[in-house]
């Protein structure tokens, strides 16, 4: 709000909410402000480019940070000092992430690089598992968290990571939770 004030903008024509929003998917996408402000391409996007330059500007004023800043300082962290990422992963025998199909990309990234045989990858595509590190439980058929930037084809391309790293796949075929009826919808 002290952002948008700053600008001289209205909460009216631009919601904190859809505001944050935008900015919290562009450092989601490792966008930072300067490159989603050349990005801009219309009326909205060149604002909220101004106000997220604005933002980051009070947040650093503030010695602060955002949820998504320290996602995005973590994963920078991680790729820019191997070492880091080394000392880190090796505080971990295992790492469990229950209902994945919910996480980001960015915390993907983080995950990777924690459960990495070495501290090598220029990139989290790259990783080499460590093997029995990494433990996912998800279900892409009950991803809810879309707008929060949680992406299916990440989850399949971690899988698939984890398939070429020889894990084992178990698949829960037994549901205890829900009505018989309403298994055999979700399962077409």
């Amino acid at each position: 709000k002290e952002a948008l004030s700053a600008e001289g903008l209205s909460e009216a024509a631009f919601a904190p909410r859809a505001v944050l929003h935008q900015i919290s998917a562009a450092k989601n996408r490792l966008i930072e402000a300067p490159a989603y402000e050349s990005a801009g391409q219309n009326f909205f996007e060149k604002k909220v480019a101004l106000l997220y330059r604005r933002y980051q500007g009070l947040l650093q004023q503030a010695s602060g940070v955002d949820f998504d800043d320290l996602l995005l300082c973590t994963e920078q962290l991680f790729e820019q000092f191997p070492e880091v990422r080394r000392e880190e992963s090796e505080r971990f025998d295992h790492i469990l992430v229950d209902e994945f199909q919910d996480t980001d990309p960015l915390q993907a990234e983080i995950i990777l690089y924690l459960c990495e045989a070495g501290a090598r990858a220029s990139a989290p595509d790259q990783v080499r598992l460590s093997p029995g590190k990494l433990t996912i439980v998800g279900d892409p058929k009950q991803s809810i968290y879309r707008f929060r930037r949680a992406d299916i084809a990440m989850y399949a391309a971690v899988c698939e990571q984890l398939r070429r790293s020889k894990a084992c796949e178990a698949r829960l075929s037994v549901n205890f939770r829900s009505a018989p009826a309403m298994l055999s919808i979700t399962s077409r």
